[in-house]
């Protein structure tokens, strides 16, 4: 009996191994990312002579949908834009080659760190006038601002490029910069001369300039989004495929799986069919991913339907809990099958938990869509010259019958980068 006992004990806990392995590689390969996914393989393949991995050649997303607005990301780096400027534009001449090391001494915004001039020249043969000439033409380039030493000759680089600006905003950018930054209105129309108004004018102005120029040069933050499902609207009605060649496929190196079995080994057997099992386990994992992520989308499908067929900007209320009831699932379960996922839809790519949106307030469930835009309608409505406090936005939105605290009225505006009303306030 004490053998029975003992054996079947063994078994039991062989089978919870077992079932513990299965869940843990479910667990790790439901969550992140296609590129979290393939840093899982790697490391798998390193290990297991038998697996080979087939990675799709695919076409990464550059545009990134988002509720209110979509983000264009260059398909170059700005090291390479530049480059490609300078080198179509001038003459192999000392000056070019001055502007080409300039690239390796601009920081993540664009402006040029350039911090000891003398040392620069000796080390580059030049005088401190070729650094100015090649410098003038280095600002010249595209995007406006680059190059710049400081937020203030980044702003005039992009205010001498446009045509129409204000006839007196280099001007004031030039003589009473300080005076604008910390924004002394009268000091600035009296230094310069102008009136309130035209100090409105050239601050309104002024806001399209960014102190960012190299912005929009980000390729690397945003190359790595591959959709996994994709949504399509078919006449009045919505097809949700699931896009699984966009993720690795795995097989077996049957060739060398045969070599081994040859040996008849038991120890050799014995891994080999670890090995093997293991890699069924990863394909069943990825297998379990795919058709998980594709359930989630067809509820968000048909949940949010008039959205994706571009009949409304609102989204209905989902929380990952109603979704969790509906699919009859762990709600741990939709929490990592919407991390880092990207479905491809009519209205752009979207990351999948952009579609859980649902707040309370009081006794109304509200999207967060819909508290944005009361939000922006309100500030829409206010008296310029009094702009609206938040408290004060606080007690409209509760006159709508959306009860929220002061702090989440600060933080909707400050994601809708709407400024405080003290800086919100015009001068005439």
């Amino acid at each position: 009996m004490e053998l029975t006992y003992s054996q079947s004990q063994r078994q039991t806990q062989t089978q919870k191994q077992v079932l513990s392995q299965k869940q843990q590689l479910g667990l790790n390969y439901l969550s992140g990312s296609v590129a979290d996914i393939s840093e899982l393989l790697n490391k798998e393949y390193e290990e297991n002579p038998f697996l080979e991995i087939q990675y799709p050649n695919i076409n990464r997303v550059e545009i990134i949908g988002d509720i209110f607005n979509q983000e264009v990301v260059s398909d170059v780096s700005l090291e390479e834009y530049l480059k490609r400027q300078i080198t179509e534009q001038y003459r192999d001449t000392l000056l070019r080659r001055v502007m080409l090391s300039f690239i390796s001494l601009l920081d993540e915004q664009g402006y040029l760190k350039l911090e000891d001039e003398a040392a620069f020249c000796q080390a580059e043969g030049i005088s401190k006038v070729q650094l100015i000439d090649a410098l003038t033409l280095f600002q010249q380039l595209d995007p406006a601002g680059i190059g710049a030493r400081s937020l203030q000759e980044s702003l005039l680089l992009q205010c001498e490029r446009d045509d129409f600006a204000p006839n007196a905003a280099y001007y004031v950018l030039e003589n009473a910069f300080d005076e604008l930054s910390t924004q002394k209105w009268q000091a600035v129309a009296s230094k310069c001369n102008i009136s309130l108004a035209e100090v409105q004018e050239i601050r309104d102005y002024l806001k399209q300039f960014t102190a960012n120029v190299a912005g929009a040069f980000r390729v690397s933050e945003r190359m790595g989004i591959i959709p996994e499902v994709k949504i399509t609207a078919v006449g009045d009605s919505l097809s949700v495929t699931s896009l699984k060649g966009n993720l690795p496929q795995l097989v077996i190196d049957e060739r060398y799986l045969r070599e081994l079995s040859e040996l008849k080994n038991a120890d050799t057997l014995a891994y080999l069919k670890r090995k093997t099992t293991l890699i069924h386990q990863l394909n069943e994992a990825l297998e379990r991913r795919v058709r998980t992520v594709e359930k989630i989308t067809r509820v968000i499908a048909d949940y949010q339907k008039n959205f994706f067929l571009n009949k409304t900007d609102q989204l209905l209320p989902l929380t990952q809990r109603d979704l969790a009831v509906r699919l009859e699932v762990n709600d741990s379960t939709i929490s990592r099958a919407v991390n880092d996922k990207y479905i491809d839809t009519p209205r752009g790519v979207f990351e999948l938990k952009h579609f859980f949106v649902a707040a309370t307030f009081g006794d109304e469930v509200t999207t967060t869509d819909t508290l944005e835009q009361k939000l922006l309608a309100i500030i829409a409505a206010e008296d310029k010259l009094k702009p609206l406090s938040d408290a004060l936005i606080q007690a409209k939105l509760e006159a709508d019958g959306m009860s929220v605290a002061r702090r989440t009225v600060v933080k909707y505006r400050q994601k809708l980068n709407i400024p405080a009303s003290t800086k919100r306030k015009r001068l005439n």
